[in-house]
Order: structure tokens, then sequence, then C-alpha cells
């Protein structure tokens, strides 16, 4: 017998009980978005609005600056941005730009690949046992595009976790991730996979 949807709210809080978004679901239990999602300040001003139907946004998002003017207005379709305008806090136009945008390494995700595999070296006595295996590494590209908080999210072996760990380090600066216009600091993953030959 099929289960009949739970339709609800789910309320995130920060962990010092500060409300950091509201999401409308047609299911909670498959978190199908289904109505108004609202994003918040840590000062709990809205940051955002915006309106899903069957898990896509669709119509109307809006972004806010902290003083609760408009800061955008975006239409959508099934996930895909139709119309978009950007406000100056006098709310004057302004150039368009994306409500996120990720972080970016100089020349992108191809360049920062060919910097791993340019500079990795597989460690001797790693290679000499047929220690082989993918480490991912965690770390967060800061509001300056500076890799802080460097660590190991997947570990396989010590020799090969050092060396995966060095070569995140070796990284210069990034292009820092936005939300709404401002910078963010952004957790961000790399796996880099040991295979011998």
């Amino acid at each position: 017998m099929d289960s009949i949807p739970l339709r609800g709210i789910e309320k995130i809080f920060s962990k010092d009980n500060i409300l950091i978004s509201e999401i409308e679901y047609s299911d909670l239990k498959s978190q199908i978005r289904e109505g108004v999602t609202k994003q918040y300040y840590p000062e709990g001003k809205l940051l955002s609005l915006s309106e899903y139907k069957n898990g896509k946004i669709h119509g109307d998002f809006k972004a806010f600056y902290i003083s609760g003017k408009i800061k955008r207005t975006d239409k959508y379709e099934n996930d895909k941005l139709i119309l978009g305008k950007c406000f100056t806090e006098a709310g004057l136009d302004t150039t368009f730009y994306t409500f996120e945008e990720f972080p970016r390494y100089p020349g992108g995700e191809r360049a920062m690949f060919g910097f791993v595999h340019n500079n990795l070296r597989y460690p001797m006595e790693a290679a000499e046992n047929g220690i082989m295996g993918n480490v991912i590494v965690g770390f967060t590209i800061n509001k300056e595009g500076t890799i802080v908080n460097i660590h190991l999210k997947k570990s396989v072996n010590p020799l090969l976790d050092s060396e995966a760990l060095r070569i995140i380090r070796l990284m210069g600066k990034w292009k820092p991730g936005r939300k709404n216009g401002d910078l963010i600091d952004v957790n961000y993953s790399v796996p880099i996979n040991f295979i011998l030959q």
C-alpha cells in the first residue's frame, strides 16, 4: 500500500538557534519542494524568497538587502531563468549578476585538475607497496579566495593522505564565491586519485 505524501514545512536553524531557512515540501519524506522557500540573514531578516513547483524553481525569486529593500527580482520556469533584474540599495537598476556564484580556480576545473596532475608526487613507499586509492580533501575558499581549513574528508593511507594535503596547500588563490552579490566563504572538496599503472 502506497503511503500518502506528507506536505509540510522544514525550518532549519543555526547552532545558535537562529532561523536560516523555511522550505515548503509537497512530500517531506522525498524532499520535493513545492511552494515558497525563504532564506534569512544571520540577523534574522529575509534574504530571499523563491517559489517552487514539482521540485523546480518556478515563478518569482526575490532577494533583499539586509535593510529590507529589494536587491533582485528574477522570473523562473522549470529551473530556467527567464528574466532577471538587479537593483542598488537606492532602488536603481544595476548590472545583472547570478544569485549564487561558486568559487572558481583560475582557468576552471580542468586547470585545477591539471595542476593536481602536474604537481603530484606519488610517495615512493606507497608505490613500492602497491598502495592506491582516492583521497578526498575538504577545505574552505574564503572571501579573499584563499584556501583555509584544509582537512581530510576521505583517508586512504597516511602516505597518500599527506601528499593530497600537500597538493591542496600548494594551490594559489581562487576567484571567491558570491551569494546575492556578496562575497562568501564556501566549503569545497577535491578528490585526488592515486593509481599505479
